[in-house]
Parts: structure tokens; C-alpha cells; sequence
């Protein structure tokens, strides 16, 4: 490790996620990089998911739990832990999905070496049990706006990213991919990206999923073209065919 001390601050929304918490935490446990803090913010989960996290909480001074006062959703969660975050670093993490050991260290040496501010590392699939599904989806080596205009090739779980550029630029909570709309947003200043090829983060699929809802995630990408980016009709086509390609590419071949 060296001489790298950076603290980093992993940002977990939950929502009734006790079926795959305890996977995710406990990938956060295994880090082999440990300066580190995790924030779960629980958004009023109806199921055994709040009390899990409070026993993690219990067990490890480095682990923060926030509570919502009400059901708010992702963005917000994020958003909320974004700003309680004290960490140079800001690393997100969905409660369903799953870290590498040595994905916080492989990045943070590479934004250190490469001075850049936002990372994002390539990722493959697992199902509901866990179990590998699919191939890797493997991160193109430049990662810049016109390349994410195609395909949202940033999986939130596999990003790390300067604090003070998440805490400058929120989560856009009127959008069904949230995500998706802040690399836009990030992308276009623009900031400086360096991409990890390697395989960091294991992804779950889960039936039922916003991820794997594709009508829902296909009307989303058409709205954030027209509206949040201005595109005419002409150029929306374009790119939405692009995205659409590129979706049957990556989950059918």
C-alpha cells in the first residue's frame, strides 16, 4: 500500500434489502485497503434490513447508519450520505451488490498515480443466489461523454470518485436512472476519468429490479436525451439506437 492514506467514504442506500446486505457489507469488510468509513442510510425498509444494519453498526466504529425519516429513495439516501461523508475519496456501493477484495486499493493507487477524479472499474454478473451469470462488461479504456451518449457503461457500485465533485453535484432525484444522469452531468464539465478494465464488483441481477425493467430503463433514456440533455428528435434517435444495441449486446450475447 505505501504511503496512501487517503480516507475513503462508501456510500450504501437500503431498502429492503436483507436478502443481500449482509453480501455487500461484508465485501466492504474484506477490503484490503482500510481507511475507510461506511455509511448506510436505511430508507424505511419493511423488512429485517434496519436491524441488520444496526448490528454491523454495533460491531464496527467505522460503520455509520443513517435513518430517513420516511421513504425518500435512492437519490436522496445518496445524496444524504454524500454530505455526511467526510472522506477525500467518495466510493458508492448498492446493497445488492458485491466487491472484490481489492477493488478500494486498485483505485484509490490509480487516481493517486493518475491524478484523476472519478473512476469506474469493469464488472460481470451474478444472480439473485450469487451464482456468475453472463460475461465480464468490460470498461472501454477511454471513458468520456461521447462514449457514455451510447451505452451507461459506469456501474454505480464499480465508482470512486473525488468528495468535493459529489458533494458540488448531487444525484438528480427526477430521474429513474439517477446515475446515468450525474456522469452526464460530471462528464460533460469536463472531469478527468481513469477506467480499470479489470474486474472489480460483482453486479446483481434481481427480477423486479430498476435495472432489469427495460421498458421502464428505455423510456427513462429517451426522457433524459429530450429533456435533461436538449438533444432535437434527430440526435435522440441516433444515440437511443446506440443505447439499444448496445443493451442487447451486453445482456443477450
Amino acid at each position: 500500500m505505501g504511503e496512501l492514506n487517503k480516507k475513503v467514504s462508501i456510500i450504501m442506500p437500503v431498502y429492503n434489502a436483507s436478502g443481500t446486505i449482509r453480501d455487500a457489507v461484508d465485501s466492504v469488510l474484506r477490503q484490503t485497503y482500510q481507511n475507510y468509513e461506511l455509511i448506510i442510510i436505511e430508507d424505511c425498509s419493511k423488512d429485517d434490513s434496519l436491524s441488520i444494519v444496526r448490528s454491523y453498526e454495533q460491531a464496527d466504529s467505522r460503520i455509520r447508519v443513517i435513518e430517513n425519516p420516511e421513504n425518500k429513495g435512492v437519490a436522496f439516501s445518496r445524496n444524504a450520505g454524500v454530505q455526511a461523508a467526510d472522506g477525500d475519496y467518495i466510493a458508492l456501493l448498492d446493497s445488492d451488490d458485491v466487491w472484490l477484495e481489492n477493488k478500494l486499493e486498485q483505485q484509490i493507487e490509480l487516481l493517486e498515480k493518475t491524478k484523476a477524479q472519478f473512476t469506474c472499474a469493469s464488472y460481470d454478473f451474478i444472480d439473485e443466489a450469487g451464482q456468475p451469470l453472463l460475461r465480464p462488461h468490460l470498461v472501454p479504456g477511454v471513458t468520456d461523454f461521447q462514449t457514455i451518449l451510447k451505452e451507461n457503461i459506469v456501474l454505480c457500485s464499480s465508482v470512486c470518485v473525488e468528495a468535493s465533485l459529489l458533494k458540488e453535484h448531487p444525484f438528480h432525484r427526477d430521474y429513474l436512472h439517477e446515475d446515468y444522469v450525474l456522469w452526464l452531468e460530471l462528464f460533460r464539465i469536463p472531469v478527468l476519468v481513469a477506467a480499470d478494465r479489470q474486474v472489480l464488483t460483482h453486479y446483481r441481477l434481481i427480477k423486479g429490479s430498476r435495472s432489469y425493467n427495460k421498458l421502464r430503463a428505455a423510456a427513462s433514456r429517451w426522457r433524459i436525451y429530450r429533456e435533461f440533455l436538449g438533444m432535437n428528435i434527430f440526435r435522440s434517435l441516433y444515440y437511443f439506437t446506440q443505447y439499444t444495441i448496445n443493451g442487447i449486446k451486453k445482456y443477450y450475447f
